[in-house]
């Protein structure tokens, strides 16, 4: 509902834009111009804090998230600057000859100079996305100014649109088995390619179930359910498509993205015959092409990435273009007086203050109302979060402050009605479950906390917080006195996540004899801690993943890999470092496979154990002998 709500408010926004007349041309393109500026500054701020504390020699190796973002989101943003200044220096030299005024020369070099930060930051962002984008936007503002328009767009377009349902079907058939043979491949290794296809495969099959007006905005989180081994295993399941096309068709379905595709044709054609009309007025001209450009960068970079600008820049832009294209037409043609702005500017006005004055009202009633619960101001939580959720009832994550007020003030089911309102709201985010798991062990019925765990690890078997469900399920089932499924989710945990057995009901028991000369192992409790019916030792689950690991390890799999990681991150933690030790000796000679992380961990292992002479020998032997965090290690 909401996405379509802000369909209709940037379709109103556009329309009131147009009502504005000639001026809005200008006014837009000197807004766009003024927040290039804007950013060039906070730029060159952020890169000379920066410099001083990175190594600049893995600039280039790094990801940065330039202003609090991702590469990927920056990257677009930075695009988009970069054509809008050139369209201006291409106005400002434009009926000169080519040339510059002496008067203009200083704005010249100023442009030119924040362009060049832009272009650092760009290159500084790694984002091969926004590069992408950057081409196209400077292809099209070249051809926007200097190319030979056609006026077959539309005719163009509806020939690319069946071109494209083509290559789609030819994609579902047998013919192209090899092709994604080749790419299932890349999903298991580390290539950006493989992560989008392996994220489009799961966004296909969202898509698949919902196929006509798709399953909702940013339900990312459905992802989980039909996640399948890859590289990214425990990793976010739940990340978005990487594709504004793809997030666009799995969230409105083929409705939504055929309409999307025709609102960018009828841009398209706007734009043409905008520039059309201004082949007599170079600086118009310029402004034009600018948008163009503008448009290209952000279109052509949302096919391999939407960055954290999926939800307002492009929209926005989107929408901001055709509307001030219009209004650019419409002065200049005879029919001007036809638009009327009043209503279309009430209305406008009307939308924003129900889509954007009420979520941001909702904003500042929300920081209050944590603000209030870390002051303990329990009350005052409960009052403000409902005045929030009465302004905009779609942010479900204040139940979060809601629940620990209810707890604090003792209200056990008020509380679960909190969490339980929060899983009706997304019933497939595996989060929402995961929250309500430890609450109703801690407040309700332990079979509840199970099933919440259960649907949990249904709806997200192999991402991030599987481990933390898998305890959360070890947790339920120890209450309840389930011994074989408490040790098999134990096992499940600690293959994926290293420290969440520390929470769970444990004693303290001799130990079965030990090498190391442990006198105790941990032992989780089964049924009540008071009076414990049984208990499982931690070190029998230990044993059980040992055995495994030396039984996979010569298949060198990513998953021998990764329990090898948390063996001996588990090892350590319990201060079994000579175990440890061994296990990676023991892995690497089954499996052949030397992994420069290992060598860091022997450093690490060897530090806790003060063996300076093995420290010195793998800090000299190792590529990252000059690492920070190596000579740390070495240096202990």
């Amino acid at each position: 509902t909401t996405a379509w709500l802000r369909v209709a408010w940037g379709a109103l926004v556009a329309y009131a834009i147009a009502s504005v007349g000639r001026s809005a041309l200008g006014a837009s393109f000197g807004g766009a111009l003024a927040a290039a500026a804007a950013l060039g500054l906070v730029l060159s701020v952020g890169l000379l804090e920066a410099l001083p504390y990175t190594n600049f020699e893995r600039v280039f190796e790094s990801r940065l998230r330039l202003l609090g973002m991702h590469s990927n989101g920056i990257g677009p943003f930075l695009g988009v600057c970069l054509c809008l200044i050139a369209a201006r220096l291409i106005g400002v030299s434009s009926g000169t000859s080519g040339r510059v005024d002496r008067a203009r020369m200083p704005e010249v070099v100023g442009w030119l100079a924040i362009s060049a930060l832009l272009a650092f930051g760009l290159w500084r962002s790694e984002s091969r996305a926004s590069i992408l984008g950057v081409f196209a936007g400077f292809a099209t503002l070249g051809w926007c100014v200097w190319g030979r328009l056609t006026a077959r767009i539309w005719k163009f377009g509806m020939v690319g649109l069946v071109l494209l349902a083509l290559v789609l079907g030819l994609l579902a058939t047998p013919l192209a088995n090899g092709l994604h043979a080749r790419l299932e491949a890349l999903t298991m290794t580390q290539s950006a390619i493989g992560q989008r296809y392996y994220l489009w495969n799961l966004a296909a099959r969202v898509l698949a179930e919902h196929p006509w007006f798709g399953a909702g905005p940013n339900v990312y989180y459905l992802h989980a359910q039909y996640a399948y081994p890859s590289f990214y295993d425990l990793t976010p399941q739940v990340m978005h498509s990487h594709s504004l096309y793809v997030g666009i068709a799995e969230g409105s379905g083929w409705l939504g993205l055929l309409l999307f595709l025709l609102l960018c044709l009828g841009s398209a054609d706007l734009l043409r015959r905008a520039l059309v009309a201004a082949d007599s007025q170079p600086l118009e001209r310029a402004r034009i092409a600018g948008w163009a450009a503008a448009l290209a960068v952000v279109l052509a970079s949302s096919l391999l990435d939407v960055g954290q600008g999926r939800n307002s820049f492009v929209p926005l832009l989107s929408w901001c273009v055709p509307g001030a294209l219009a209004a650019w037409l419409v002065s200049n043609s005879s029919t001007s007086s036809a638009v009327s702005g009043a209503r279309a500017t009430w209305a406008a006005l009307a939308a924003f203050v129900a889509l954007c004055a009420a979520p941001a009202l909702s904003f500042h009633a929300t920081h209050a109302a944590r603000t209030a619960l870390r002051e303990q101001r329990h009350e005052d939580t409960l009052s403000l979060s409902s005045i929030a959720l009465t302004l905009w009832p779609l942010e479900t994550d204040l139940r979060l402050p809601r629940f620990a007020a209810q707890r604090a003030l003792g209200r056990g089911d008020l509380a679960l009605e909190e969490l339980r309102a929060m899983v009706a709201a997304h019933p497939g985010a595996a989060s929402q479950h995961l929250n309500l798991a430890p609450a109703e062990l801690e407040l309700g019925d332990p079979l509840r906390a199970k099933q919440a765990a259960l649907e949990a690890l249904r709806l997200d078997p192999l991402g991030q917080d599987s481990g933390t469900a898998a305890f959360a399920l070890a947790a339920a089932c120890l209450r309840l006195g389930e011994r074989e499924q408490a040790e098999a989710a134990l096992l499940q945990g600690l293959r994926t996540e290293g420290d969440g057995w520390r929470n769970l009901p444990q004693i303290r028991v001799p130990a079965r004899g030990s090498a190391e000369g442990f006198g105790q192992s941990v032992a989780f409790v089964l049924g009540d801690r008071a009076a414990p019916s049984a208990y499982v030792e931690l070190d029998d689950l230990l044993g059980q993943l040992e055995q495994e690991l030396r039984r996979d390890a010569a298949t060198r799999s990513l998953a021998a890999r990764r329990l090898a990681g948390r063996l001996v991150e588990l090892l350590r933690g319990l201060g079994r470092y000579e175990r440890a030790l061994a296990l990676i000796d023991a892995y690497e000679s089954a499996s052949g496979f030397n992994n420069a992380s290992f060598s860091v961990i022997r450093l690490e292992l060897y530090a806790d154990l003060a063996r300076a002479d093995d420290a010195d020998r793998i800090r000299n032997a190792s590529a990252w002998r000059n690492d920070g965090h190596v000579v740390a290690m070495w240096a202990r």
